[in-house]
């Protein structure tokens, strides 16, 4: 079996698309693996949604590598897409569920230095500028969310001054 997957692999690398290829093959494990890892040691029932994205983003990978597979010259918006589809998704996950989505901040690095080494520098810079934009994303999502147990403040204090009255006036 380890003879017969050798063999196919270096069948694929003859292929006009094998950078795209090579990505989504990457991905589906990554997908895999972190929604492994997120299922065993994380208690997602206050975010229930998250799970839905992950199984979401999975089936993506898997229809994206079918597609990458069925076709010989992927069209040049596919770098594009699972750019935006790779860092959104972890900008979503990270913005709105804090802490416990921190592993995925090795995707901005990751996706940028992928997009740089198989397409050249041009896209590198283009991942390098679309990272920033989406850190920047998650900044702004967090700032909007409250985290379980943390309130929220709209507004300033007000000052003690009626508490300072108080104890002023008990005095004999």
């Amino acid at each position: 079996m380890v003879e017969t997957l050798k063999i196919w692999w270096k069948a694929q690398k003859g292929r006009a698309n094998f950078g795209e290829f090579a990505q989504a093959f990457l991905r589906v494990g990554l997908g895999l693996i972190l929604l492994l890892a997120c299922y065993i040691w994380m208690d997602w029932s206050a975010q229930p949604w998250v799970r839905y994205v992950y199984w979401g983003f999975v089936a993506y990978t898997f229809v994206l590598f079918a597609w990458i597979y069925s076709t010989t010259k992927s069209p040049s918006f596919v770098r594009y897409l699972t750019l935006a589809v790779d860092m959104g998704t972890a900008t979503v996950l990270l913005g709105l569920t804090g802490e416990r989505s921190a592993i995925l901040l090795f995707v901005y690095t990751w996706m940028a230095i992928g997009h740089g080494f198989r397409y050249g520098l041009r896209y590198l810079y283009f991942a390098w500028i679309a990272g920033l934009v989406a850190f920047v994303g998650v900044y702004a999502l967090s700032a909007t969310v409250e985290a379980p147990g943390r309130r929220r403040r709209l507004h300033a204090p007000k000052p003690r001054r009626q508490a300072k009255q108080r104890a002023s006036s008990s005095r004999p």
